[in-house]
């Protein structure tokens, strides 16, 4: 898209200004064109008008008195919003639910680990694996015994929690829901600029904007208060000011090092280095710039943590404020350096002129670097590698295989520029599109899929409780590591059969997951529907724990709503 627009703007711009004179720049409707009808693309694209998160507002600020779902349809209420609103849902502290996932994806993990480099199918070791807790000083305990029991403890405290989140406390944020997108758009638009006007006036008030997809959502940071929120946006600007002025420290000592005439200046035991045209040669050519792109690497890290401290509610808008941060950054090193040397020589231009030839080549091999680094950014070729040293030279669990078979993610969001993002966020569709609009005012709110409250509830209350996975060809030896009875099971997870293991000891049972060798590659079908922004799958719904009768095992133990037979 942008080499079919940004091509031809190319090709008129230079035969426009072929007499060398800059062009106006103070119309940029060509690009805003491009933008409004890219948007427009957007909005009325079949997966943005079926979308739940498309007519779904965010509200922050909530008064305590209406922290709960009536209260927040009585708070719209109160706004005059003349548009029906089809659902509306508080959200409520989860407590520890998400450091118990945590821990409890953790624990399979290690017992993967564990059980891949002890379940020898031809020969199963006498001496079981053992591990010391509390440190190098603690009990040594058996790890199977160890991580099953911590697993199974874990599962039933997640489950309990999750049975009492209605009875948890209320959050300043909740979720409205409308029938159709334009009117979601159209009070979403009304209240932002009500906003606006309330607080310059002082004024305390609830926000109302649209909602962000949930998978894009810091759930962290929604529950952040105005009065919390400013001191910390404060800080991080102290902070990000004062790491402007730091950063020039290292920056001016690598383009001082860039010549080695200031290397044996600085550091009088390098004397003669400058006689060594290869040293020299890749001091000045390659090593500089590699440690400038080794810096540059660092630094978006630094200030999305930076941006991330300040309240931003949206990986979207942590993208946004990282980028605008490391271009003040190139900018403010770029003026003051100019400035520094405006102040301090006296002989301006002949020490520009100077300094320019001096430097020339450390910078023209950065840019150069940082071009081959784009390409291998692109490539992914790191992440690749890493994915593959792992996968022949460490012994990886089956989940390993699945992961590293998995696309890596593609990290680069699209940016929108601020001065024009107000101008193209909200969607007033053409009467071609109304129709289709209101089709949404017939879904089946019943659905899962439609509910605000599992949509756009907190990630911890519907994320698969994961369980250990093991080789096909290791299932027969488990039975001789784990005693009790041994139930087979299948199960139905995004309308794929897998086979299940269930151990049942006493009142406790332990489900492992065989995995077949056609199995670990990553389910091509399933990784497209996840890239959907309507994507939603919530694993406590019954059909992930059934199978189609045609399907059903001939006996059943009923044991965990898994249809069983015992082996």
């Amino acid at each position: 898209m942008g080499t079919f627009v940004l091509v031809p703007l190319n090709i008129y711009g230079t035969y426009r200004d072929s007499d060398n004179k800059f062009p106006d720049s103070d119309n940029p409707l060509q690009f805003l064109s491009v933008s409004y009808l890219s948007n427009m693309n957007y909005f009325e694209s079949d997966e943005y008008q079926t979308s739940l998160h498309a007519r779904t507002l965010l509200v922050t600020n909530v008064p305590h008195s209406m922290q709960s779902d009536q209260g927040l349809l009585k708070l719209m209420d109160s706004f005059n919003v003349n548009c029906p609103i089809s659902q509306a849902h508080i959200a409520r502290k989860v407590g520890k639910l998400p450091e118990l996932l945590k821990k409890h994806e953790d624990a399979v993990r290690k017992l993967e680990s564990v059980l891949v480099n002890y379940l020898n199918p031809d020969n199963i070791p006498e001496e079981r694996p053992r591990h010391r807790i509390e440190g190098r000083c603690g009990p040594s305990i058996d790890s199977i015994e160890y991580y099953t029991q911590e697993i199974q403890s874990l599962e039933s405290q997640i489950l309990e929690c999750r049975n009492a989140i209605s009875d948890k406390k209320p959050l300043n944020y909740g979720f409205v829901s409308f029938n159709n997108i334009p009117d979601a758009h159209k009070v979403a638009k009304e209240l932002r600029e009500r906003s606006i006007i309330q607080r310059t006036q002082q004024v305390v008030t609830p926000k109302v904007v649209l909602a962000p997809l949930p998978k894009d959502i810091i759930w962290g940071n929604l529950s952040m208060s105005d009065a919390i929120r400013g001191p910390k946006t404060l800080i991080g600007h102290a902070l990000f000011i004062a790491l402007c002025f730091f950063w020039l420290v290292p920056i001016t000592f690598i383009t001082t090092f860039a010549q080695v005439k200031n290397i044996e200046y600085l550091l009088p035991f390098t004397k003669g280095l400058s006689k060594n045209k290869f040293i020299s040669g890749i001091l000045e050519a390659l090593m500089s710039p590699l440690i400038m792109a080794i810096f540059f690497l660092i630094l978006p890290s630094i200030l999305r943590q930076l941006a991330k401290q300040q309240g931003k509610i949206s990986k979207s808008s942590l993208d946004r404020s990282t980028l605008g941060k490391l271009i003040k950054i190139d900018e403010g090193d770029a003026h003051l350096r100019d400035i520094y040397n405006v102040i301090k020589k006296s002989n301006l231009l002949d020490e520009i002129a100077d300094s320019m030839i001096k430097v020339s080549t450390f910078w023209i091999n950065y840019i150069s670097l940082r071009g081959v680094g784009a390409v291998f950014d692109l490539a992914q070729v790191a992440s690749l590698m890493i994915k593959f040293i792992k996968r022949r030279f460490v012994k990886p669990t089956p989940r390993n295989l699945k992961e590293f078979s998995r696309p890596p993610d593609f990290d680069y969001p699209v940016i929108c520029h601020r001065k024009f993002d107000q101008k193209i966020h909200y969607y007033t569709p053409r009467e071609a599109y109304l129709e289709s609009c209101k089709t949404n005012e017939n879904k089946d709110l019943d659905h899962l899929s439609e509910k605000v409250s599992t949509r756009f509830g907190h990630p911890s209350l519907t994320a698969e409780i994961i369980t250990p996975m093991v080789h096909s060809n290791a299932k027969d030896a488990l039975s001789k590591v784990y005693s009790g009875r041994v139930n087979e099971t299948k199960v139905n997870r995004r309308g794929t059969i897998k086979s299940m293991s269930m151990f049942i000891n006493g009142n406790n049972a332990l489900k492992i997951q065989t995995v077949e060798e056609s199995e670990l590659e990553v389910d091509e079908d399933a990784y497209l529907d996840e890239q959907n922004p309507g994507y939603y799958v919530n694993y406590d719904e019954p059909q992930f724990d059934s199978l189609p009768q045609n399907q059903q095992p001939s006996t059943s133990t009923g044991y965990d709503a898994y249809h069983s037979s015992s082996t």
